[in-house]
């Protein structure tokens, strides 16, 4: 199971969740898998959580980098259009 190190949302509605790595990486997903879990999650969040404007993943502070999926840190992984 993936463990999340922290979560959090400021008040312009920029949601970060950081991923233990190592707990990530051992889940052992092949690309489509891991492509359904994180589209998932962002779809779960963004129906329930109608004040987020941005959701950005990272990894131990970092980049959110698993071999089939890429995030930069600094970068959303969705973000609302308006």
């Amino acid at each position: 199971e993936a463990v999340i190190n922290k979560m959090t949302v400021d008040t312009s509605g920029k949601l970060t969740i950081d991923f233990k790595e190592e707990r990530v990486l051992g889940l052992g997903l092949g690309a489509a898998a891991e492509s359904a879990v994180f589209e998932n999650l962002i779809e779960t969040i963004v129906l329930n959580c109608p004040e987020v404007t941005t959701i950005y993943f990272t990894m131990d502070g970092g980049n959110f980098e698993t071999g089939h999926l890429s995030f930069a840190a600094d970068k959303a992984a969705w973000s609302k259009v308006e």
